[in-house]
């Protein structure tokens, strides 16, 4: 895969080697590095960068010129920036946005950022009534739609003969339920603690006999309630001072939050080397399984970050949680 550059009009000049992050999913911008004295001035405002087929790309917006690094940096943002700079504003007199239609026709008439297009095509789906949440990001408000119903953004930079455009549709969210486990491409540390707290003493204003007390209990599934299921040796106990609750229902509620904090779970650190055969997407689900605790996780795709470093291309993936 190349990094091109192309001018403003998508005409496009030559393969960019300098080295990059470039974001999707987080900060959803782009970072070039370029050493003062390989500055060659053609890097400027409004000029595009884009791998053709895929996501990775944006326009120039940012130069920074630091002359106690030696260094220059060229920014800007992704394609899918530009919709976390758009707002859906309610219509005059309404109190939301109500959006209805196929997806593809609500993307196409709330996207409005010059050289992102959506094809005329159905995408399959259509919603009835969607209310967005008042002022809220194009990119933030139809992800939460478009999640909602499996589905996801879809970004693609597609090269004409003496131009280009971002083809950018919604399409249906794959699961990958091929495990990606030790022996492939997801790496764990994941843990199975079942010696968390399953019996929480929440303590709360008032003293000696008085003070206010509450008792609350996880299951085996991790339930909470104030009835008991485990007892025995299964029974771990702890106590949560929080004198400044001044009634039941307060001090339940942060004792709950404490309860979550500390009960017994199953939690996962992973990360995901390049993957190029499986093409994944912001938005992807993928599978992996831990074989030493048997755990076993689904988890979305919610950043990709492009790197080149001297030359060489990589991506890194962040997965949910």
């Amino acid at each position: 895969m190349d990094l091109i550059l192309a001018d403003a009009n998508g005409r496009e000049e030559r393969v960019i080697v300098e080295d990059i992050d470039l974001n999707i999913g987080d900060t959803n911008d782009f970072e070039i590095r370029i050493p003062l004295a390989a500055w060659t001035g053609d890097l400027t405002f409004g000029k595009r960068i884009y791998i053709p087929g895929t996501e990775y790309g944006g326009i120039i917006g940012k130069v920074i010129s630091a002359t106690n690094t030696d260094e220059i940096r060229i920014c800007g943002y992704t394609w899918r920036g530009y919709l976390g700079k758009r707002i859906i504003v309610p219509p005059t007199g309404q109190d939301y946005y109500i959006a209805s239609g196929d997806f593809n026709t609500i993307l196409n008439n709330l996207i409005n950022v010059p050289g992102l297009v959506v094809p005329s095509k159905s995408s399959g789906r259509s919603v009835s009534s969607y209310q967005f949440n008042r002022y809220i990001t194009v990119l933030s408000g139809l992800t939460d739609m478009l999640t909602a119903y499996g589905y996801r953004f879809d970004f693609k930079y597609i090269q004409t003969q003496d131009s280009g455009y971002t083809q950018v549709q919604a399409v249906p969210i794959t699961t990958y339920n091929d495990e990606l486990s030790q022996d492939g491409n997801l790496y764990f540390a994941a843990e199975d603690n079942r010696m968390g707290v399953n019996h929480l003493i929440c303590l709360g204003s008032g003293e000696l006999a008085q003070r206010m007390v509450r008792h609350l209990y996880a299951d085996k599934d991790g339930n909470i309630s104030q009835t008991q299921t485990l007892i025995g040796t299964e029974e771990v106990v702890d106590i949560f001072d929080y004198s400044s609750a001044q009634d039941a229902n307060e001090l339940i509620k942060f004792g709950t939050q404490r309860l979550q904090e500390v009960m017994s779970k199953k939690t996962f650190d992973a990360s995901l080397k390049d993957v190029t055969e499986f093409n994944l997407e912001v938005g992807d689900i993928i599978t992996g399984r831990d074989y030493i605790t048997g755990a076993v996780v689904k988890k979305p795709i919610i950043g990709k970050t492009l790197k080149v470093e001297g030359g060489k291309m990589s991506v890194e993936y962040r997965i949910e949680g």
